[in-house]
C-alpha cells in the first residue's frame, strides 16, 4: 500500500523519516502542493532516491504540500 504525508508549510519531514517510508514505498513517489504565489509545483520520480528525496523536501520546506510515497501491489 502507497504511503501519503500532508506536510504543513514550514514544517520539516526529517531525513530519517522520508528513509524508513522510501524502505517500504519504494517504486516511485510524486509531491504537488502550491508556492507562495498560488501556482501549483509538481515532482515525481519513478526511482526513490532518498538523498534527492531531501533535497526536494528542503526545497519545498516552507510550503505546504503532499507526497505520496508508490509501493506496488497486486491482486485483491
Amino acid at each position: 500500500m502507497c504511503l501519503i504525508i500532508h506536510k504543513p508549510a514550514g514544517v520539516e519531514i526529517t531525513a530519517d523519516l522520508l528513509a524508513a517510508a522510501a524502505a517500504h514505498n519504494a517504486e516511485g513517489w510524486g509531491l504537488m502542493g502550491f508556492d507562495g504565489s498560488g501556482r501549483t509545483f509538481v515532482e515525481r520520480r519513478l526511482v526513490v532516491d532518498v538523498d534527492e528525496l531531501v533535497e526536494v523536501e528542503q526545497q519545498y520546506r516552507d510550503h505546504e504540500y503532499v507526497l505520496h510515497l508508490r509501493r506496488q501491489t497486486r491482486g485483491g
